[in-house]
């Protein structure tokens, strides 16, 4: 009598593939009060059975019972079990059914769920109705539509495209939760924490920035400087990163343009368009230069700055407030804000030079020269 592991082959004389004509092979541990199949014209299944260590496929359709072993069978020679030296399962069809009634055919190489809704591949993937799984030789894992049930763990480093979730929590060393970011059905991003924004970019030579479009503080804010536009005469420079980053200063040539009696001026930019000063709105122009000069400030309707002629002998600087020249001597700061040309009465053109402007402070600071 041969081992199991020396089992090798059983050969189908039927095709399973023709219906009532074929039977389904169904592997399985010998037990009493079992109906076993001989796989008989018109029987749907062949049963094979293993006991105490051996292989028998069943000969003759019966209902077992416990007096009577695929053993007792064989040695009796009553032909009810065969005992199998060679087997090697060539069916094309195999069935695995548990005692639940659900269970797995496996059908040309590939592994079906009784349910229809699950097979497993011969290249080893799972396919479901709504998506494909598979596991490569070192164990990752590739999904298509993959859901995940109940309470998941993942270690390791998780690289996503897209998705969405609900919560996710902070949790420190000891598991206790210290921070979360959440997501409403509105829209709104919650923080539970503190939100830290620091670092450096090296690549750029600055300190990594926020951009937005608007924030409404309800606290305290503060700001270690603000950002500067330099003006030199015709041209200027944007300090984004405040005065003390004189390496990525951005250079401006100031646009000029013509009063109606030909007086030339040039126009000072508040918001940044190009280069590493692109998006940057400007806090403090500093204007420093002992030549006269006229500047119309460009800014949006509701923006404010701090201006100042930083060249205490020079008091020939001027700006256009609502259409007049307002001298800015040397040593002078101003508090500026535009509050729209079409919210002051009374109102005038657009083409006013700077229609909208108002002079909110001054202060004549005086040093010696």
């Amino acid at each position: 009598m041969s081992t199991l592991k020396n089992i090798t082959r059983i050969a189908y004389k039927r095709d399973p593939e023709k219906g009532e004509k074929g039977a389904i092979l169904v592997i399985t541990s010998w037990a009493a009060g079992v109906r076993y199949s001989s796989g008989a014209a018109g029987e749907k299944y062949q049963h094979a059975v293993f006991y105490n260590g051996y292989m028998y496929s069943c000969a003759k359709t019966h209902t077992s019972v416990a007096s009577h072993t695929p053993y007792n069978s064989v040695n009796e020679g009553d032909g009810l079990w065969t005992l199998e030296s060679n087997f090697e399962i060539v069916a094309t069809k195999v069935i695995f059914i548990g005692s639940d009634g659900e269970g797995w055919v496996l059908d040309n190489g590939v592994m079906y769920h009784t349910s229809g809704k699950i097979q497993l591949a011969a290249d080893g993937s799972i396919k479901g109705a709504n998506g494909k799984m598979s596991v490569d030789e070192d164990g990752n894992i590739q999904a298509e539509n993959l859901v995940l049930m109940g309470n998941c763990k993942i270690y390791g480093e998780l690289v996503g495209v897209s998705g969405s979730f609900k919560t996710l929590n902070c949790v420190d060393a000891n598991g206790n939760i210290v921070g979360s970011l959440s997501f409403s059905s509105s829209g709104q991003i919650t923080i539970s924490g503190d939100l830290y924004h620091q670092g450096y970019n090296y690549d750029e030579s600055r300190s990594h920035r926020f951009y937005a479009s608007n924030i409404w503080c309800r606290g305290v804010f503060g700001s270690s400087c603000k950002t500067v536009l330099l003006v030199l005469g015709s041209y200027a420079y944007f300090y984004p990163n405040g005065l003390y980053d004189t390496t990525n200063r951005v250079y401006v040539a100031l646009a000029s343009g013509q009063t109606s009696a030909g007086v030339t001026y040039y126009t000072i930019p508040t918001y940044g368009t190009s280069g590493k000063a692109a998006g940057c709105p400007v806090d403090v122009v500093i204007v420093k230069t002992s030549a006269t000069y006229r500047f119309l400030i460009s800014m949006d309707d509701g923006k404010e700055i701090t201006f100042i002629n930083s060249y205490n002998t020079n008091n020939n600087i001027y700006i256009y407030s609502n259409g007049k020249e307002v001298q800015v001597s040397g040593g002078v700061a101003l508090h500026l804000l535009d509050v729209g040309a079409a919210n002051i009465y009374p109102t005038q053109a657009s083409n006013v030079l700077g229609s909208g402007l108002m002079i909110v402070g001054r202060y004549d600071n005086d040093w010696e020269a």
